[in-house]
């Protein structure tokens, strides 16, 4: 993995209609969504701490637009200029910054949320404490200066350098020569030890073939090479004399096509 910046995305929350259920504010469009997103970052959260990288990993949430305060016509919410951000991880100092919003009695529909925090003050931490990115290069970044905000321990600082020792970065784990190939081809993968699993897979997601699964011993990062060939299927055969088939069963793990013999 050599970038530093993964970025994944869901829809669905320009809630202009049906944004809650009538007569309950606590379902509906809205509430469904924030369910889907808690599930999706407790399970993400759950796979980092399996793979011993729920140290390395800062989430955060984002997008270009907020909400009004008032529901329209149509039990929903028009483009906003405030909304709130959420940030996880294991460096993530907890608790929530910022007060809950005064909503005025005679807030419309058009009413929007005073902005308490600019976003860019939370890039401007991220940079800061997670990507150890100093001052004059934040606001070269950020085109002003921004004072950071207590988001993240600054003790996980990680550095913005792909060289990072332990992080591997630019390494190949695993590679395949030649490729494409048409009969066999050489796996060559990287591993310090652990778990190591070489699976193949054909283009509809299917198992083909487990080539290795098992514990390997801790030491320095080595390198091995596998050799993995496809395995010829057997053909749809007719007899000409009978015209039934005379062969019909698959070779387990082909991947190629057969070519049928017609009479």
């Amino acid at each position: 993995m050599k970038t530093k910046i993964y970025w994944v995305s869901v829809g669905g929350f320009d809630t202009h209609a049906q944004q809650v259920e009538s007569g309950n504010t606590t379902q509906g469009t809205h509430a469904d969504l924030l369910q889907g997103l808690s599930d999706s970052i407790h399970a993400f959260q759950d796979d980092l701490s399996l793979l011993g990288l729920e140290d390395r990993v800062l989430g955060m949430t984002f997008s270009e637009f907020g909400r009004r305060i008032v529901d329209n016509a149509s039990l929903g919410t028009d483009h906003g200029s405030a909304q709130p951000m959420f940030l996880f991880g294991t460096k993530v100092l907890p608790g929530m910054l910022g007060t809950n919003p005064e909503i005025p009695s005679n807030a419309t529909y058009q009413t929007n949320l005073a902005m308490q925090h600019d976003f860019r003050l939370v890039y401007a931490s991220v940079l800061k404490d997670w990507f150890c990115l100093e001052e004059d290069d934040i606001d070269a970044v950020l085109l002003n200066t921004y004072q950071p905000l207590a988001l993240v321990d600054p003790g996980g600082c990680l550095g913005n350098s792909v060289h990072d020792i332990n992080q591997g970065a630019g390494t190949d784990l695993l590679s395949a020569y030649p490729n494409p190939f048409t009969e066999r081809t050489n796996l060559r993968y990287t591993s310090n030890g652990g778990r190591v699993s070489l699976q193949v897979f054909n283009e509809q997601g299917q198992l083909v073939q487990t080539l290795l699964n098992q514990l390997m011993p801790w030491k320095a990062a080595t390198a091995s090479t596998w050799t993995w060939a496809i395995t010829p299927p057997a053909c749809i055969t007719r007899d000409c004399r009978t015209k039934e088939p005379a062969s019909a069963k698959p070779a387990e793990g082909a991947l190629s096509r057969c070519r049928c013999v017609r009479c």
